[in-house]
């Protein structure tokens, strides 16, 4: 079987260029409900196709790489901010607070109270 690097796209293909420029879209559309078939179409692949190369470049399925993002950009406007969660919610693709707080306590294991509270 071929290691993940002998799977991802070479340094410089039209590939890589093509999932670096997703994943800046997706970056810079957090509050837009996208699915794997939206950014699919940002790479000009078909879905089985880019699903396969974007784990192999990101290390993580592309709904999940968006999660970790969003779960990112929460973070930091929690660390930053005082603007209330309802608000960071729809900022970063949450459908609401209560669904964003679930999230990020998951995967950080702290609520996002908790969190902005501690400062970290």
């Amino acid at each position: 079987s071929l290691s993940s690097e002998a799977r991802q796209p070479r340094p410089h293909s039209p590939a890589r260029a093509a999932l670096e420029h997703v994943c800046h879209y997706a970056e810079q559309h957090l509050a837009t409900p996208l699915t794997v078939a939206d950014l699919a179409g940002q790479a000009e692949m078909s879905r089985y196709h880019f699903t396969r190369l974007f784990t192999a470049h990101t290390g993580l399925p592309p709904a999940a790489w968006l999660t970790e993002q969003r779960i990112k950009e929460s973070a930091r406007l929690l660390r930053l901010t005082t603007v209330p969660l309802k608000e960071i919610a729809e900022q970063c693709g949450f459908p609401n607070a209560n669904y964003l707080s679930r999230v990020f306590r998951k995967h950080t294991g702290i609520p996002p109270a908790a969190y902005r509270r501690s400062g970290a």
